[in-house]
């Protein structure tokens, strides 16, 4: 978001809004091109004047756009779209015919709510009917099934426009929503209208021509209405949404559209381990998945891919580290560690002597999983999330948001080792042997280390950690010309009062270490008759500081009724995100805190408010500690002056203030001031 957002509190401002839309159109037959071009085909294409080919995609991969048919025959895996001629031109990688390929070009339309526009020379066509309300959310409670916010475009179909363009695969496409204002025209001048059906670029000679100083005749018309077209540039992106359905009547054409993180219900592996590529593996494990692996795994069942010479992969790809091996030993009923003869990490491969193993008995390995590509362990949260999805799932890299992962990575760090190597706080431990959604293998690690995945408007991948901020950091809103509505909602059904963590699982073994976080508080104050008991299952954690940090926080944030809140704030929440903080302040009812962003609801149609879900810090309220100045201060708003020792005779503000954004020793209670019960400031470290 650019500078419209400091626009928007203008009552009369008049917002233009474009919908730059794609979609997938097959390229199925093909003509050899003539003139000396022996390695180019071309295809002809439903792309004119009013849309333009944005990409070719080669077998789902994105071919190299060339300036010329000529370039394109000297160049393998590129294309070119002649736009006089609607023909695409493509010399396919390793010079093969585009008739042994799965060719599909991305068309993009160009839509407005407004009167017809040009920008860059393409048309944006006024058929949007309504404007869309779209939302982004991100999950209530850690771990919870991703949330997967969207919205719906209404098209219109009077003209029968879309009739001959149900055939194209409208679910390979997105639709990316820019909005800009059209300012009012400077004072002291006035403006002509350009003749009627004279579309030219707003910012461009004759998108209104100026006449002359004040005073000077005009047109016909009203004169209010008249405004400085907003040139392209000052469009801000608002939104990036992939269709995942689309409907046609005689009177609309409908988009269902949904976050680009809709590609997390793929599952992953795919690769399956195949007689073809080994000859001589072990019939239980044909057709099987080939492994997905992050961090210290224990206890799993290798693959043997040769019998005869006792050769077995533990994953699909390379490992850091296969550290042991053990065998049942049916005549003792136990588990035997037998030595590794050879190991290949970079294949996932060991062997072993055929006097420690038969085919006949189980086997089990102790690994560590994926690397990273400097060789280290991939055992950041941050770094095995970004895996699953650029990698394994195959989304494109170009939508990762880059600062949030780093930001995120560098959270989950707590330094060296005395050997040089990175700490890394709340390692996931995580073995993949069957098909999964990629969505549950990251709200699994969501659920362990406190996390949050979402898109922003560009459509990118954050990855947040969560980590609540000092309040004065967060966006505030006050007043009830900032806050239309606040309204709260008090859940108590998953109140607990214990919780238990099963961590470091041991598949051929079926066991797994346990931690047991009590809080008889969470029992007592709800007046249960006996402890609240959940279990966190099988968590991708491999280290018991980890399962107990989870479990003490897991028991914290859900010892107390969940508390939500519904908000409607003024034009400033447009530029929020899911995860952002914000300190909203309102007399009625004293609310003075920092909340949690969970979901952002934003209609089109109505710019000066926006809705949001709140939440409170998953319980923890003004509680999450901070690193703060030696001798902090009160800004100028309370009053000024020293904050460093709590004084029971500060006004409420200052208090809140205070607990916000200040640390203090406090007493085995948790006041700062024995004698003041608002000092009560039990900071949780996070």
């Amino acid at each position: 978001m650019t500078v419209l957002s400091d626009r928007l509190a203008y009552p009369n401002l008049s917002v233009c809004f474009l919908f730059e839309t794609t979609a997938g159109e097959r390229l199925i037959h093909w003509t050899a091109a003539a003139g000396g071009l022996a390695n180019t085909w071309f295809a002809s294409t439903i792309a004119g004047s009013s849309r333009t080919v944005e990409q070719v995609m080669e077998s789902g991969a994105a071919l190299t756009e060339r300036a010329s048919a000529a370039l394109v025959d000297a160049n393998a895996g590129s294309w070119y779209w002649d736009r006089a001629t609607a023909r695409i031109y493509v010399h396919c990688t390793g010079s093969a015919s585009p008739y042994a390929k799965s060719l599909q070009a991305m068309i993009q339309f160009y839509f407005t709510d407004r009167a017809g526009r040009i920008y860059n020379g393409i048309y944006y066509d006024p058929r949007v009917m309504n404007l869309p309300t779209l939302s982004m959310r991100v999950e209530a409670k850690f771990g919870d099934a991703p949330q997967i916010g969207g919205g719906k475009l209404e098209l219109s179909n009077q003209d029968g426009f879309f009739d001959l363009l149900s055939h194209l695969d409208w679910n390979a496409g997105a639709t990316r929503i820019l909005m800009a204002a059209d300012d009012p025209l400077p004072a002291g001048w006035v403006y002509a209208m350009p003749p009627e059906g004279a579309y030219t670029e707003p910012g461009s000679v004759g998108a209104y021509t100026e006449v002359s100083q004040a005073g000077a005749l005009v047109p016909t018309g009203d004169l209010s209405l008249l405004r400085n077209l907003a040139t392209y540039a000052e469009h801000d992106v608002i939104g990036t949404w992939k269709t995942i359905r689309w409907e046609k009547t005689n009177a609309e054409f409908v988009l269902e559209l949904e976050e680009r993180k809709g590609v997390l219900k793929r599952k992953i592996p795919t690769a399956t381990w195949t007689r073809d590529d080994w000859p001589k593996m072990e019939e239980k494990s044909i057709g099987k998945v080939k492994q997905l692996a992050y961090g210290y795994v224990y206890d799993v069942r290798p693959v043997c891919v040769d019998v005869e010479a006792f050769r077995f992969r533990v994953a699909g790809h390379a490992v850091y580290d296969i550290a042991e091996v053990r065998v049942f030993d049916g005549v003792t009923e136990s588990w035997v560690g037998v030595p590794i003869s050879t190991k290949d990490a970079a294949n996932a491969e060991f062997t072993l002597a055929p006097s420690v193993w038969t085919p006949e008995q189980e086997i089990a390995c102790d690994f560590v999983g994926m690397r990273n590509p400097d060789g280290t362990i991939m055992e950041n949260p941050s770094d095995v999330v970004a895996d699953l999805i650029f990698v394994q799932a195959g989304e494109a890299s170009a939508y990762k948001h880059s600062a949030s992962f780093a930001t995120s990575k560098t959270f989950f760090e707590l330094g060296p080792d005395r050997f040089g190597h990175d700490v890394v706080f709340l390692s996931p431990g995580i073995h993949i042997e069957k098909e999964t959604e990629v969505a549950t293998i990251i709200g699994d690690i969501n659920a362990a280390v406190g996390s949050y995945l979402f898109n922003d408007f560009d459509g990118k991948y954050r990855y947040v950690a969560f980590n609540p901020p000092q309040g004065n950091t967060a966006m505030p809103f006050s007043g009830d010309r900032e806050i239309a509505s606040f309204e709260e909602n008090i859940d108590t059904k998953d109140v607990l009062s214990q919780i238990k963590v099963e961590y470091q699982i041991h598949a051929m073994r079926d066991f797994k270490q346990v931690y047991i976080a009590p809080r008889p508080s969470g029992q007592y104050f709800q007046q249960f008759p006996q402890a609240a008991v959940d279990v966190m299952e099988r968590t991708p954690l491999h280290r018991s500081s980890d399962a107990a940090y989870v479990g003490q926080r897991a028991v914290r944030m859900r010892g107390e009724p969940a508390r939500m809140y519904r908000a409607r704030v003024n034009w400033r929440g447009w530029t929020l995100l899911p995860a952002d903080y914000v300190h909203i302040q309102r007399p009625r009812g004293a609310v003075d805190a920092v909340f949690e962003v969970l979901e952002i609801k934003r209609s089109l149609a109505n710019r000066m408010w926006v809705d949001l879900i709140l939440g409170d810090l998953h319980g923890m309220k003004n509680e999450p500690g901070h690193w703060t100045e030696d001798a902090p201060v009160f800004p100028a708003s309370l009053g000024g002056g020293s904050a460093e020792t709590w004084d029971k005779n500060w006004t409420a503000a200052q208090k809140a203030y205070a607990r916000q954004n200040f640390g203090y020793w406090s007493d085995d209670n948790g006041f700062a001031d024995s004698t003041d019960p608002d000092s009560y400031n039990a900071g949780v470290w996070m």
